[in-house]
């Protein structure tokens, strides 16, 4: 039998991925928000209630399987934190004995900052 060679990913890349495609669907989500307003406007209903799309809070539990960590890289030196690769494909995850099965909750929650001009 064959086996699988698995890739594995920086930690710290997925959940910056992660959070990237939350904040891409946020944009989207706006975006599709604005193409109605305008339509309505144009057909003269500028007065009906534009339907809105939120994010209100996206939790999400990642399973993983640590491959050990990266050697020493330029991200790992500037951050002055270590960085983990992990593999994250379903193979990895079903070949593995539980205990060494991780997982973690990422919860991204929208916060409301203000911006200042100066």
């Amino acid at each position: 039998m064959q086996r699988r060679i698995t890739k594995s990913f920086v930690m710290a890349d997925i959940v910056g991925g992660l959070l990237q495609s939350v904040k891409q669907a946020k944009l989207l989500g706006d975006l599709e928000t604005a193409r109605i307003a305008q339509m309505y406007r144009e057909k003269g209903i500028s007065n009906l209630s534009v339907p809105a799309f939120t994010i209100d809070e996206v939790e999400i539990e990642l399973k993983f399987v640590v491959a050990g960590p990266v050697g020493s890289s330029r991200k790992s030196a500037e951050s002055g934190l270590p960085q983990l690769k992990v593999h994250i494909d379903p193979e990895a995850l079903e070949s593995v004995t539980p205990e060494k099965l991780s997982s973690m909750r990422i919860r991204f929650k929208p916060v409301d900052m203000k911006v200042f001009k100066e």
